[in-house]
């Protein structure tokens, strides 16, 4: 159990609270890389990939889930507690553009329109 930052870490600083990454998230997994491939080749996630292994194996494992999917990029592009560093400008460049293709040319083809009036 966690007693707590240390003293030497301001209260915004959560890293302290964070588990070590296992090995199996610093590498992309088979399903991954697979995935990869069959994104067009301006939206892969290469830069991505290298640094963030862990993001594109789970983008890998939301993307056929539109609502999980929608909520994760938010998470990744949004700064919903205004004090993260965020990411390499090619990183971000690469989550945009991903986002972008995702909304364009995957969601829009599994929105239900009939789901859409029952909300």
């Amino acid at each position: 159990m966690l007693d707590g930052p240390p003293k030497r870490l301001a209260a915004k600083d959560w890293t302290w609270s964070r588990r070590p990454l296992l090995p199996s998230e610093l590498m992309l997994q088979d399903r991954t890389l697979q995935w990869m491939a069959r994104l067009p080749a301006e939206v892969r996630p290469i830069a991505t990939a290298q640094g963030f292994a862990r993001i594109v194996n789970k983008l890998c494992r939301v993307w056929p889930d539109t609502q999980r999917c929608h909520a994760y990029f938010d998470d990744l592009l949004l700064d919903r507690r205004g004090d993260r560093q965020g990411f390499p400008k090619d990183v971000a460049r690469e989550l945009a553009a991903l986002h972008g293709h995702y909304i364009k040319h995957v969601s829009a083809q599994r929105i239900n329109p009939w789901d859409q009036l029952a909300a």
